[in-house]
């Protein structure tokens, strides 16, 4: 698990290749990891952490996606993903989708 999360956040990074080329490159990543492994915490966080790899256009969509369904999660597991989306979003410049990521740490 954590090999396939550490490829997501290595894709997001190649600050060699253009936005769109490591947007790709990372949802594929991800993608591959999901099929194999399953929705986990861990990739989750990955994607979270990739997101803040790119520009505000391109990272609020991502950290949209990665919050889809957190129901699904343990109470544990959600406890580690708010918080981290709420930083995604914060680093973004959005703040309104910051705080009501922290508010929903804060009712775990």
């Amino acid at each position: 698990r954590r090999i396939a999360a550490a490829q997501i956040f290595l894709a997001a990074r190649r600050f060699d290749q253009d936005v769109p080329s490591r947007m790709a490159r990372t949802q594929k990543n991800l993608e591959k990891a999901i099929e194999a492994q399953g929705d986990t915490i861990e990739l989750r966080l990955a994607a979270v952490q990739s997101a803040a790899m790119f520009p505000p256009e391109t990272s609020v969509p991502l950290l949209e996606k990665a919050s889809e369904n957190v129901d699904k999660l343990s109470v544990d597991d959600q406890g580690l993903f708010w918080p981290m989306l709420a930083r995604g979003y914060a680093t973004a410049g959005n703040l309104e989708s910051a705080i009501q990521a922290w508010e929903q740490a804060a009712q775990i």
